[in-house]
């Protein structure tokens, strides 16, 4: 386990950048990482938050910077009383999600237990109490093989009068004395160590994929108000719907594809999706591949959600030219 304690200075970035490691670790083998860090002063949204755009857009407008996570669970308040805890471990196939989410909230429990603070941990919400006040709040995400326990612990002062945090309180109210968040911060790295957890740093890749999820999800309106991300991190998404094992027409619709994003390979996104075989967590699917898939037109070529092209090869000018209807010019320097 490597430890990080990198504080991006925007509670956006930071959000961002837990999303990268675990987009980067559920992509390829890598280490698995704790994250502490604290914040600036955000409200954020579980990924699934049962708020209204409405609703959203009243805290706003209470003078409150409103963000929204990638994992499930209940709001909590990135604030100077508040100490993040970002967990990201590999998962495996044949582990239930259940008891991936039971040995990230057992990992949560040691590294806290470590620090001073024994808490009882609600494994299937990532949230935990001491002396049954809920003092640690978080939530779980999946990205292909990984997975994240994304919350934190309020340590004091900050504003916890919302309704939204129900049951929530600090560990100076539950301890009834005042404790220091820098302390608590200090703590949780040195438990890390004494648990064994190396020190670790991010790497460029990771923040330059924080900066793009920043830019393209986090930032937007509709994943703040309506919990909507977008399709792809890249300029287009074009997803090729094939039958299990491929047909010879499917290996031809393959082709096609290829010959029509020859030089455009950095701005689209191509997913192949096989009839059959589910997705894999935390990658989205589209309307148009969801309509393919129930009409059982396949292959099928679907752009941008827009299923387009099925069952009979299309000409390679034509997908081309659909392509390049739907890519979004590039912007001049």
């Amino acid at each position: 386990m490597k430890v990080l304690t990198a504080d991006l200075g925007s509670d956006g970035l930071n959000l961002a950048l837990d999303e990268a490691l675990l987009r980067r670790l559920g992509s390829s083998s890598r280490d698995p990482v704790a994250r502490i860090y604290s914040g600036e002063g955000s409200l954020v949204l579980g990924a699934r938050s049962g708020l209204s755009a409405d609703q959203v857009r009243a805290l706003e407008r209470s003078g409150l910077s409103v963000l929204r996570r990638a994992s499930s669970g209940d709001p909590y308040m990135i604030a100077p009383g508040w100490v993040s805890l970002t967990l990201v471990t590999p998962c495996s196939p044949s582990e239930t999600a259940s008891k991936t989410c039971e040995k990230l909230s057992s990992l949560a429990s040691d590294l806290l237990s470590a620090a001073g603070y024994e808490l009882d941990f609600e494994q299937a919400t990532g949230s935990a109490r001491l002396n049954g006040s809920r003092v640690f709040i978080g939530g779980f995400a999946f990205y292909r093989s990984g997975a994240m326990l994304q919350g934190g612990l309020w340590v004091g002062d900050a504003e916890l009068s919302f309704p939204i945090f129900r049951d929530a309180r600090s560990l100076s109210e539950v301890l009834g004395i005042a404790v220091e968040t820098k302390v608590v911060f200090e703590r949780m790295v040195e438990a890390a160590r004494e648990l064994g957890w190396e020190d670790g740093r991010v790497e460029d890749e990771d923040l330059k994929l924080a900066d793009l999820l920043w830019r393209k999800k986090y930032s937007s309106r509709a994943w703040i108000e309506r919990s909507l991300e977008p399709l792809t991190l890249k300029d287009l998404l074009i997803e090729l719907y094939v039958a299990n094992p491929p047909t010879s027409i499917c290996k031809e619709f393959a082709k096609i594809l290829s010959s029509a994003i020859s030089g455009l390979e950095d701005r689209v996104e191509v997913r192949i999706w096989r009839r059959g075989m589910g997705r894999p967590p935390g990658v989205p699917v589209s309307g148009g591949l969801v309509k393919a898939s129930k009409e059982s037109r396949i292959p099928a070529i679907v752009i941008n959600g827009e299923l387009l092209f099925y069952c009979r090869p299309p000409a390679v000018g034509d997908v081309r030219k659909a392509i390049l209807k739907r890519l979004p010019r590039e912007e001049e320097d």
